[in-house]
Parts: C-alpha cells; sequence; structure tokens
C-alpha cells in the first residue's frame, strides 16, 4: 500500500524527506532523527513548497499504464 505525503518536510542532518505528522509523531518519544540519531527538533524540519510537486510526479510516471513496472504494480 502507499500512501501519499500530505505535508513532506526535509530532515536538516539525515537530508530525508518524511511527511510532518510522521516525525513529529517520532519526536513525541524520541527527539533524535530516526536516520542517523542526531538530536532533532520539529522547529529544524525544512519544509518545502516544491517537494509535493515532486512525490505527485513521482506517482505519476511510477504509477502510469505505460510504464510496464507500474503496470504490474512493482514500485
Amino acid at each position: 500500500m502507499v500512501t501519499v505525503m500530505k505535508d513532506p518536510v526535509r530532515l536538516p542532518s539525515s537530508r530525508i524527506i518524511i511527511d510532518r505528522a510522521t516525525i513529529k509523531s517520532h519526536l513525541l518519544s524520541d527527539a533524535k532523527d530516526p536516520f542517523n540519531r542526531m538530536p532533532l527538533t520539529i522547529e529544524d524540519v525544512i519544509p518545502g513548497e516544491h517537494f509535493p510537486i515532486l512525490i505527485i510526479a513521482t506517482c505519476c510516471i511510477t504509477f502510469s499504464p505505460f510504464n510496464r513496472a507500474g503496470a504490474k504494480g512493482s514500485y
């Protein structure tokens, strides 16, 4: 199952893009970046207005009926 991010943000030290709700939930129990264990607060995350466009474009390419891998459901 694929869930499209609604509010993607970039983590400053690991540079991973993750949904804001997911990282907020993680930070309630652990104040570290889950990918490299560096200290992290919700104020540190970098919002990105262009991330949703990249996500939509990736979904369109991946799940396009013209993409054989996408048509088979492998991603």
